[in-house]
């Protein structure tokens, strides 16, 4: 019995001992198995890959002052977009057209170009722009004016994102106006009354000028013929001399040549403002943001008087400025996220509050007060709801060329017969 259970001790030892005992060849891997991350990696890596950041190089045609709002406008997006890194270049606005179309041609421009409307077309057309529709966001294609928008449309596409607009408008020293035409005067003068605000101007013991212009912008002329004709200008851009032949336009042109003398030409809007508050000068065209700028620095009860009822015509010309996009940019998407915010509403009433920029949005004028009462922004046949007669691309060459031939008759170079030839 004993010898029986000795047996099967052995026996059960063996089998327990070939069970434990190890393989002799084991089975290889193929592959390593996937590191297991940890908590600390993950965190690690995702951020990595968001905060790449994209670079856009942005050059505005701006004054200092307006500069310095998009600067601030510009902080403000970079702490909102952390992943995106703005270069802002400031561009003397007397050197933008040449410096923005070398740049254009070179294939060097910046991401983005604050630029005049009148530019967005040449530009587009010549293969230098990328569309710019994917930077409207919601309604915002359907909240531009049609004199805004216009210039910014071509061949199906929006090539500009409007920023803002600043027509001219007429500064008057009303009490200088009354001792000349008399107490019973109203907004807008006519023809006739233009004529008799030069000719007595002239005839005063210590004669005053009757009016200011800018002889480096053909649109304050075409401003000031807009509210001494009353009729619309964009259309005498594309005529000849013998379609406005003695109507309201020509009387007005011969209003101007015949009492040039007591004209001062002055290209500093604020300076020629000035002269009007002091009574140097009975009335200055100069743009809307300034008379809003002059009306701080006047004392109440002032007699200045800022005559917009040339507004009330189809369409004057709005002086705007759009944003634009280069088409050999690396940095699309980030550029139509960085002007989609530079224009929304916010943005265009700030400047509006700060300079006086007119907003190009509806609904801003709509939710505005101040603004509604300015510009009824749905009347049709009224500006700004009107586009201009003519936005080719040639417009901007039109205008160049008429500013031209308004800088010498300013400068004494050229007769009015002379300008009527060219233009026949």
């Amino acid at each position: 019995m004993a010898f029986r259970k000795s047996a099967l001790a052995l026996i059960l030892l063996g089998v327990m001992l070939f069970i434990l005992s190890p393989w002799t060849e084991a089975p290889s891997r193929t592959s390593l198995p996937s590191p297991i991350m940890q908590k600390d990696d993950v965190e690690t890596l995702e951020p990595v890959m968001a905060r790449v950041p994209s670079l856009l190089t942005v050059e505005a045609a701006l004054s200092d002052a307006e500069f310095g709002i998009l600067e601030e406008q510009n902080k403000l997006y970079m702490t909102r977009h952390r992943n995106v890194m703005v270069n802002l270049i400031q561009i003397r606005p007397e050197d933008a057209y040449e410096h923005f179309k070398t740049s254009l041609e070179m294939g060097d421009a910046a991401d983005v170009m604050l630029v005049r409307n009148e530019w967005v077309k040449p530009f587009a057309v010549a293969g230098h722009l990328l569309p710019a529709d994917a930077a409207f966001v919601g309604s915002a294609q359907a909240e531009q004016f049609a004199a805004v928008a216009a210039p910014a449309k071509w061949n199906g596409y929006f090539w500009g994102v409007p920023k803002d607009i600043d027509p001219y408008v007429t500064l008057w020293n009303s009490a200088l106006l009354r001792t000349l035409l008399g107490e019973n005067i109203a907004f807008p003068l006519s023809a006739e009354q233009w004529q008799q605000l030069a000719a007595k101007s002239e005839a005063m013991p210590s004669p005053v000028s009757w009016l200011s212009l800018n002889p480096e912008d053909p649109m304050a002329l075409l401003s000031w013929l807009d509210n001494a004709s009353g009729e619309r200008t964009d259309t005498l851009i594309d005529s000849v001399y013998d379609q406005w032949r003695g109507g309201a336009l020509d009387s007005a042109f011969g209003i101007l040549d015949q009492h040039r003398a007591g004209v001062t030409m002055d290209a500093d809007a604020m300076q020629a403002g000035r002269s009007v508050i002091e009574g140097r000068t009975a009335a200055a065209v100069i743009p809307f943001s300034a008379a809003v700028r002059l009306s701080y620095e006047t004392p109440r009860g002032s007699t200045i008087q800022v005559d917009r009822s040339s507004w009330n015509l189809p369409f004057v010309w709005p002086r705007g400025r759009s944003f634009v996009i280069s088409a050999q940019t690396e940095s699309e998407e980030a550029a139509y996220t960085w002007m989609a915010e530079m224009t929304d509403g916010p943005a265009q009433l700030e400047y509006y509050k700060q300079w006086g920029l007119l907003p190009v949005y509806r609904s801003v004028f709509e939710q505005d007060l101040q603004l509604s009462d300015l510009i009824p922004s749905r009347i049709p046949m009224r500006f700004p709801n009107e586009p201009p007669g003519s936005s080719e691309p040639e417009l901007y060459s039109r205008l160049t060329h008429l500013g031209e031939l308004w800088r010498a008759f300013a400068e004494g170079r050229l007769s009015l017969e002379d300008w009527q030839k060219q233009c026949s």
